[in-house]
């Protein structure tokens, strides 16, 4: 069978019966009439549009002469549309913040007003959307659109160069890289001045809302969980790493933000019988066999119809950093994740072949921050701390991170548990334990507050002084022999 044969039979078999949407007038319109409305978000709707925008418009330079601009096919089908955009984009990046009567005059004079379909049409943009702010979701989604028709464009022309080249693995290749282009951005760099720009506008409208743990004095030190950022949790063994990290997965889920839990220790099963014990304030051991418990059946109930309307999906986690972050790509693509828990970081391997167990670790954590990075999601992790800088009980630091110091440097908030080891009797359950804020990019230190942890409910709450409701200092103890209660 010729390659021609495969790919007439692919294309019968594969071929879809009803053509795929990849246009949107509604869209185009209230993606312009928003930019008229509210030209503050200018910066916001470019960097939504991404590399659908960046080609035509490039000053780059080849050979000491202005780069030849790529054939592209236009972010707005209506030629109309796209006539008025180009005029939008040009007057913006100039420093202008065009109304329609600007606009319709930049147009006339360029004598383009005609076949931007006239300046009644242009007035009548603005109508077209009723939260102006809502222009960046619009722009996100003509860029969607924008890279289905882009991938058919270059497809089709692959297969065309195939059968018209005497090389066709040559040509194809050749094609292929414009698709790579489409997968990893080819967007140039951005220049300080547009960057500042953007940057003053998010500060006039104030902080994005972050998400909050919970837990009093780790917002305030921290400023909340926000996007893009990876949060690591330390402790030894035992201690509640784990028990911290479901704890606030559940305190967002319940909240209504969607979560992607991923475990290298516990099942989903396992996890969900953690998520019952930590909503219905069963402990885990009545949950092994609940039956004839009416209290437990009924504390059992009121959790699942709770957890039933959470959107936290469970899953034991890939176990390489390559395939969890594909993995997390492809939850997030099919409905927008809010955040994202690993647990844990030194449990994940790496494929690429590196010197020692330090450079695999190295690579899993920047591994991690790019997606964070490259997604916006925050992404939550935990460490296990080096039992020989901490066996002498004492509290640990940034320095105790097990296997690598990347932990450290590739973290923005560091967040350490702490309980001084009971020489000969087994950690108390509940207990109280001190954490700490170590790190906080955006935020200031803590020093060591009381918790009170219950690991048979999966809980971690932060202690209050009932004389002023502040936090409750935590004082270790020296290390001493106390029965388990």
């Amino acid at each position: 069978m010729s390659v021609k044969d495969v790919l007439d039979a692919a294309h019968t078999v594969n071929a879809p019966t009803k053509p795929p949407t990849t246009t949107n007038l509604e869209v185009e319109r209230g993606t312009i009439g928003g930019l008229l409305a509210a030209p503050e978000y200018w910066h916001a709707v470019r960097r939504a549009l991404g590399p659908a925008v960046s080609d035509n418009h490039s000053h780059a330079m080849v050979d000491g002469r202005p780069r030849k601009p790529a054939t592209r096919t236009p972010i707005f089908s209506s030629p109309a549309n796209q006539t008025i955009f180009e005029a939008l984009r040009d007057l913006a990046d100039a420093g202008h913040s065009p109304d329609e009567l600007t606009l319709s005059a930049e147009l006339e004079r360029l004598g383009r007003l005609e076949a931007a379909g006239g300046s009644l049409y242009i007035l009548s943009l603005p109508e077209e959307i009723l939260v102006p702010r809502y222009v960046v979701e619009y722009a996100a989604i003509l860029a969607r659109l924008w890279h289905k028709r882009e991938t058919a464009r270059l497809m089709t022309a692959a297969v065309q160069a195939v059968f018209a080249s005497d090389d066709p693995s040559r040509a194809l290749r050749v094609h292929l890289d414009g698709l790579s282009s489409l997968t990893i951005g080819d967007e140039p760099p951005q220049t300080i001045g547009l960057a500042v720009a953007a940057r003053r506008e998010e500060l006039r409208a104030g902080p994005a809302p972050a998400i909050q743990t919970g837990w009093p004095s780790i917002d305030k030190a921290t400023g909340g969980i926000r996007p893009g950022q990876i949060w690591t949790f330390g402790a030894r063994s035992g201690v509640g790493k784990s028990i911290a990290l479901l704890h606030v997965a559940l305190r967002l889920a319940t909240s209504g933000y969607r979560g992607l839990y991923m475990s290298l220790e516990m099942s989903p099963g396992e996890l969900a019988d953690r998520a019952i014990a930590n909503v219905a304030g069963a402990p885990l051991d009545r949950l092994r066999d609940p039956r004839g418990d009416v209290d437990t059946l009924e504390r059992i109930d009121r959790a699942a119809n709770i957890l039933a309307r959470t959107p936290l999906a469970l899953m034991s986690a890939e176990s390489s950093i390559e395939a969890l972050v594909a993995r997390v790509r492809d939850e997030h693509r099919r409905a927008p994740l809010a955040f994202v828990v690993v647990d844990y970081v030194q449990l994940l391997t790496c494929e690429a072949r590196t010197a020692n167990r330090v450079d695999a670790l190295s690579n899993v954590t920047r591994g991690l921050k790019i997606l964070a990075m490259t997604t916006g999601l925050p992404i939550l992790t935990a460490a296990q701390l080096n039992r020989e800088g901490v066996k002498a009980g004492a509290p640990p630091d940034l320095t105790n991170f097990r296997e690598s110091g990347s932990i450290e440097q590739d973290t923005d908030v560091a967040i350490f548990l702490h309980e001084p080891p009971l020489e000969g009797a087994a950690p108390a359950d509940p207990a109280t334990i001190g954490m700490r804020v170590a790190k906080s990019r955006s935020g200031h230190a803590t020093g060591w507050l009381s918790y009170w942890r219950h690991g048979s409910l999966s809980r971690l709450n932060e202690a209050v002084n009932p004389t002023d409701g502040g936090p409750v200092p935590f004082v270790a103890d020296p290390p001493k022999a106390t029965k388990a209660r």
